[in-house]
């Protein structure tokens, strides 16, 4: 995550393969096991990012009845996933890797990920 690039001061590649996971380094394996703690000294903003995936769907006829649930027989926008990340450092011994994801299809949340250290 690039909140554990800017938490450490170190570029991806110190601690992943190829400078993109998922394989880890034994830098990045001790960052992980270590909880997600370490850190350059310096203050950053909060570890947050958001993801967002869209469609937009758009068929030569018109279906009837509509689509799929909650949509329109054509020309539907839809937000398929928005999903916010927390990763890095809560106290000077703990952190986590954190991802709760919105699926605007099923209209539904789901805690993807949650690794707390």
């Amino acid at each position: 995550m690039p909140s554990f690039a800017e938490q450490t001061g170190q570029p991806c590649a110190a601690c992943h393969v190829g400078a993109f996971g998922p394989q880890l380094k034994q830098v990045g394996r001790d960052f992980k096991l270590f909880g997600y703690s370490s850190t350059d000294g310096k203050t950053h903003f909060p570890p947050v990012a958001f993801m967002s995936q869209t469609s937009f769907t758009h068929t030569d006829a018109p279906q009837p009845g509509g689509a799929a649930p909650h949509f329109a027989s054509n020309d539907n926008l839809s937000l398929d996933q928005l999903s916010v990340f927390y990763a890095g450092r809560i106290t000077p011994q703990s952190g986590a890797f954190v991802q709760l994801t919105y699926d605007g299809v099923a209209r539904a949340f789901n805690l993807d990920n949650a690794d707390v250290r």
